[in-house]
């Protein structure tokens, strides 16, 4: 199965645009009338708008650069070009080159080329109107400045804004061709000025070229003089920083410099590292404070080999003891003479201990006297270096100025030779391309554009309009729409019966044409009632709507006719304010009815007319200036009470809700309400508070009918209720 099959949602987005093409479908005449009238209005416009001519000349502009460039166009990255070309485009719209122009044209020739301005009105002379009085001079001095205004400076300008509006200047793209369009009603002057607009162009280039060559040799020679005296005093200043500062080679003695600055941090770096090394020897020899048990402990002592040495033969002196000890006594010689031994080795080895923290006590002070000496030695070199850069920065700053304005010097001396008043001068690179000629057929108006253009518009403002419409109507177009509203069933959907002149009519379908939808709408609003009788109790049934001319007259006599084929009917008319009923039958207008009833001036069988076999009429009759009171006589009341036990059936009509509020009334006293809506016609927020208020009375409100329902709208949108062409196809 395909994937659009599939999916209801994309189903349901394409019955949902469907459906909305088809309710803009509905609209299609009054769309086609919209677009029309834009057509019509699009033709007569340019039927008499006055032709407009247009005439073309073509401009080739190329950039050219001078033999003597300046250090823009040295250092250009290519925006040069652009900005050449878009500053040629601004002259050719430029004001100047169009007065030129103006100035070159026979304007007797084109007498109409101004537009016509509206007389100024003068204010003096609409004041004299109501004065008793003339101003007479006062006028004729105060209207003097007006006249003055048209001088021959303000015609000028005139002739010049306009001439500027009439101008077009079209670049084509990617090229370096540029269009100059003129646009007149005179197709001579189009083409005459269009051709003088390109040659003035070219003109005024020749002469402004002219003009900035001449002014850049007076410059050159005014600005080189200034040249050379800066360039005179720079190298004056750097001869004497060098003969001041006894300069000969700055770079030569900052080398020396630098030898020496890295040689003496090599040797302080050394330094530093051996009294680093030495520090913590020598603070544990100060520590000790000449303690020979202490200094023996220290690794840097015992690591000197003259300690070492004597430490060896103390060590020895102290094991021959111990093994003299085991075999002879104090006083034996041997004993003595180990003694002896040993006191000159320990004596020995703690003298030459006693050397060697001194010997270290004296290389740490010797190492720190190094580092004072070779850190004063580095910061006096460091300072000469930074004394020597101030001043070779000084040099080179003097230096630069000088060969700065030396080569500023050669090149103006070199552009001052090479510019003269023809040598540096160079032809505009413009030339024409293609000559305007005499235009054969107007440019303006397009006629056929226009009226194509007219008629998207009108389309597009149609279905705006459209749409507008059914966004904002929110009238009863379905069965479905009005059940939405309540839950009051819908009985049927009564089709619009044209009014054509072999029609039957309205009023009398059922009888006049029984197989019509329109008369089997009716029947099924009859199965409507009879269905929600079981008991048979609902007798009286009022029939009525929300505004006027929605049908329901034509709906209660019809539907007082169907039930006249089985039943007894009474169809009452209780419109007191605009009664149709006796109309529609062919009855007498004036016929005795309810309010001689109710005056007692006539019988309930006096008043009452007959229609058919099954079914009668009381008509209205004489109520006087009040339907209100006849509503609330207690004798009406009764009347409709009493009629009951004669009739099966009593179809009572009513008057609209909306307008008068006889029908609530009439409401408490029947024994069901039938609503009738006019399709596309009633809004749903009025159907909604009818039934709100009948809700608040207690009303029987039995169903609704959607009446003069659009067939073709009917059809396409598959109301249920609608019958179509009926079940004969009638």
């Amino acid at each position: 199965m395909p994937q659009e099959l599939s999916n209801p949602t994309l189903q349901d987005e394409d019955n949902s645009l469907i459906f909305q093409l088809r309710e803009l479908l509905e609209y299609k005449w009054n769309i086609a009338g919209i677009v029309l009238i834009f057509a019509l209005i699009s033709i007569v416009l340019v039927s008499i708008k006055t032709p407009v001519y247009r005439a073309t000349s073509s401009l080739q502009i190329e950039f050219r650069q001078g033999s003597v460039q300046s250090v823009g166009e040295n250092y250009d990255t290519g925006s040069a070009t652009q900005g050449y070309y878009a500053t040629q485009i601004a002259v050719l719209k430029s004001r100047s080159l169009a007065q030129k122009v103006v100035d070159q044209i026979d304007w007797s020739q084109y007498p109409n080329f101004l537009p016509e301005k509206k007389e100024r009105r003068n204010w003096l002379k609409w004041v004299e109107k109501y004065l008793p009085f003339e101003l007479g001079d006062l006028n004729a001095e105060i209207a003097a400045p007006a006249i003055a205004e048209s001088t021959d400076l303000t015609l000028r300008r005139e002739f010049v804004d306009q001439f500027m509006a009439s101008t077009v200047v079209e670049p084509v793209a990617m090229t370096q061709i540029v269009n100059i369009h003129f646009l007149s009603v005179y197709p001579a002057l189009a083409m005459e000025a269009a051709n003088a607009l390109v040659t003035v162009y070219i003109n005024s280039g020749f002469e402004a070229q002219f003009d900035a060559t001449k002014r850049a040799t007076d410059w050159l020679n005014e600005r080189l003089g200034t040249i050379r005296d800066d360039l005179v005093e720079s190298e004056s200043a750097l001869q004497s920083f060098r003969e001041n500062q006894d300069l000969v080679n700055v770079r030569g003695g900052r080398g020396v410099l630098e030898d020496e600055l890295n040689d003496n941090l090599q040797r302080l770096r050394e330094a530093q590292r051996r009294a680093t090394l030495l520090r913590n020897t020598y603070e544990q020899i100060v520590k000790a404070r000449g303690n020979v048990l202490e200094l023996q402990n220290l690794p840097a002592l015992l690591s000197n080999d003259l300690v070492r040495k004597t430490k060896e033969g103390y060590l020895a002196a102290q094991q021959n003891m111990s093994d003299v000890q085991t075999r002879y006594k104090h006083k034996h010689p041997k004993m003595i003479q180990a003694q002896a031994r040993l006191n000159e080795a320990q004596s020995a080895f703690e003298n030459q201990l006693k050397n060697a923290a001194r010997g270290i006590r004296s290389e740490f002070n010797v190492a720190n006297e190094m580092v004072n000496s070779l850190s004063s030695a580095v910061s006096i070199t460091k300072t000469d270096i930074r004394s020597l850069d101030r001043k070779g920065y000084k040099l080179q700053m003097l230096t630069r100025d000088s060969e700065s304005n030396r080569d500023l010097y050669d090149a103006m001396l070199k552009r001052f030779k090479e510019t003269d008043l023809a040598g540096d001068f160079r032809a505009l690179k413009a030339q024409i391309v293609d000559e305007a000629i005499l235009p054969e057929k107007p440019y303006l108006p397009r006629k056929r554009k226009s009226v194509v253009y007219a008629i998207i518009l009108g389309l597009i403002a149609g279905i705006g309009l459209a749409i507008l419409r059914r966004h904002f109507d929110t009238s009863i177009k379905s069965t479905a729409e009005l059940e939405l509203l309540s839950d009051v069933p819908v009985f049927a959907s009564i089709p619009n019966v044209s009014k054509g002149l072999f029609s039957a009519s309205v009023s009398k379908m059922l009888l006049e044409n029984p197989r019509s939808s329109f008369s089997e709408g009716i029947r099924s609003i009859r199965t409507g009632i009879v269905l929600s009788d079981f008991d048979k109790s609902r007798k009286r049934i009022l029939v009525t709507s929300a505004l006027e001319e929605e049908g329901k007259s034509s709906i209660a006599l019809n539907l007082a006719y169907a039930f006249a084929e089985s039943e007894k009917v009474l169809l009452i008319d209780a419109d007191f304010r605009k009664p149709k009923l006796a109309k529609y039958l062919d009855l007498k207008a004036n016929h005795v009815g309810t309010g001689e009833i109710l005056q007692e001036t006539a019988t309930f069988k006096d008043a009452v007319q007959k229609v058919s076999e099954n079914l009668q009429f009381l008509s209205v009759g004489d109520i006087g200036n009040s339907p209100s009171q006849v509503l609330s006589n207690p004798r009406f009341i009764k009347l409709l009470q009493s009629v009951s036990t004669y009739y099966d059936r009593i179809i009572i009509d009513s008057a609209p809700c909306v307008p008068v509020s006889d029908s609530f009334i009439l409401a408490k006293y029947a024994d069901g309400v039938l609503l009738v809506v006019k399709y596309d016609s009633t809004a749903a927020k009025i159907v909604s508070s009818l039934h709100r208020r009948f809700s608040q009375i207690n009303a029987p409100l039995l169903g609704q009918v959607l009446n003069r329902v659009d067939h073709r709208r009917a059809m396409k949108g598959q109301d249920i209720y609608y019958y179509g062409r009926g079940y004969y196809g009638q």
